[in-house]
């Protein structure tokens, strides 16, 4: 446990540093008073990715412990602070199950969905099925893939959204959380790293899935 909270320690210690690479940064206008948006989201951007930067050295550097610092941080965020930029961010283990087994025809290959469903007695599978389904024969008219066509939280957003318009339920909602698109490897561990961006009047969200190296698998940010 006591190497674990050393870790942790070396967790802050390093995303500050990340703070100061962003601080230093030679010939830009990153920290001007003025209020221009097209700055504002670059210096947020950049943010972003010295964080992830700093966070995929220590899993890389960390890999046997890694499960040891994201106990300590139990989902909580960390915030750091720096002139006008306050940014938090947090890790947990990636535990969501992928929706693209619906794309296979044996219901043994999705047996996880259903008894995801089945745990949180959300009703109605079949109905959420077709409209994966539905989607999927669509999408594959105009693309030519085989594997599952949901790459994305958004694709899931609107699977969901349609479920809820067409069974005027939203009990779904209730997994939504669970519900993600990669395929997982048995040999491989993931993590989702969830960062919170304020600078001056803007605000962005950046949401990382990352392997025990410190390997993107996935990136979306979305700016308010």
């Amino acid at each position: 446990m006591k190497k674990s909270i050393v870790l942790l320690i070396s967790l802050f210690f390093i995303s500050a540093l990340s703070i100061l690479i962003i601080k230093n940064l030679e010939d830009t206008n990153l920290f001007l008073e003025e209020k221009n948006h097209k700055i504002n989201k670059t210096q947020i951007l950049t943010s972003f990715n010295n964080i992830q930067i700093e966070i995929s050295k220590i899993f890389k550097n960390n890999k046997n412990n890694i499960t040891n610092i994201i106990a300590e941080l139990n989902s909580e965020y960390i915030p750091i602070g720096i002139k006008d930029i306050l940014i938090s961010f947090t890790i947990t283990e990636y535990d969501k199950v992928n929706i693209n087994l619906l794309s296979n025809k044996d219901s043994k290959d999705y047996a996880e969905l259903t008894t995801l469903f089945s745990d949180y007695e959300i009703s109605n599978f079949d109905g959420f099925k077709y409209v994966y389904k539905e989607i999927e024969d669509e999408y594959k008219n105009t693309k030519d893939e085989n594997e599952g066509f949901v790459k994305n939280n958004k694709q899931i957003d609107d699977i969901i959204n349609i479920i809820i318009e067409k069974t005027y339920n939203n009990e779904i909602l209730n997994i939504k959380n669970k519900l993600g698109f990669i395929k997982k490897n048995e040999n491989e561990k993931l993590y989702e790293l969830f960062v919170k961006v304020k600078y001056l009047n803007d605000f962005a969200k950046a949401y990382y899935i990352l392997n025990e190296e410190g390997v993107v698998k996935y990136f979306e940010s979305s700016f308010k």
